[in-house]
């Protein structure tokens, strides 16, 4: 017995053909296959969008005790020529301006230094363009009174075109003061960044 299909008749309003099989009848409507596979490729889109590519950093806000922390600035070239992801505090409106001075951050408005320090996180010297570290959360969390603050850094990915310039990503972040001692600063996967 010989398989295939038989084009038996076409109906004239809808352009659907009808196709019979060895007892099976099928029907082929072209727009509604159209239809279904525009939908099915807006689907495969949808879900391969990535939620974490906007330049933000995703906010969510961490249980328990907390200390409101705020983004002074960030940057891609921040002048920080060490390897490694490092932080160091700045204590005064000078130092903050040294900072600034000899790199292309700028800041919008200087802290009151009195009870605030400014908390300068710098991700190390990259390779490319492409490179990022933002605050990841507004409210840090105090656990038994140490100040966790956490930081989202971003690299380019494999497919992704960067030019190839260093780059020294850094965040300048206003602190309370009183946490000077007792703050630990950690990234998205809970890597520890050290004190330079």
């Amino acid at each position: 017995m010989q398989q295939g299909f038989d084009l038996t008749a076409k109906a004239p309003q809808t352009g659907a053909i009808f196709l019979r099989q060895t007892g099976c009848d099928v029907m082929y409507d072209p727009k509604r296959w159209l239809l279904a596979s525009l939908l099915f490729v807006l689907l495969v889109l949808a879900a391969c969008q990535n939620p974490m590519s906007s330049s933000e950093p995703e906010v969510t806000e961490p249980r328990g005790p907390t200390v409101t922390i705020t983004e002074l600035a960030h940057n891609t070239q921040c002048g920080f020529a060490q390897p490694h992801a490092a932080f160091s505090w700045i204590a005064s409106e000078q130092d903050l301006l040294d900072l600034t001075d000899h790199s292309p951050l700028s800041v919008d408005r200087i802290p009151a230094f009195n009870n605030n320090l400014v908390l300068a996180v710098f991700q190390g010297e990259q390779p490319t363009l492409g490179y990022s570290i933002r605050l990841a959360h507004k409210e840090a969390r105090l656990d038994d009174e140490r100040l966790l603050i956490e930081v989202e850094r971003k690299a380019p990915g494999p497919l992704d075109l960067a030019a190839q310039a260093m780059s020294s990503p850094c965040v300048l972040l206003v602190v309370p003061a009183r946490y000077e001692t007792r703050t630990e600063v950690i990234d998205q996967t809970g890597e520890r960044i050290h004190r330079y």
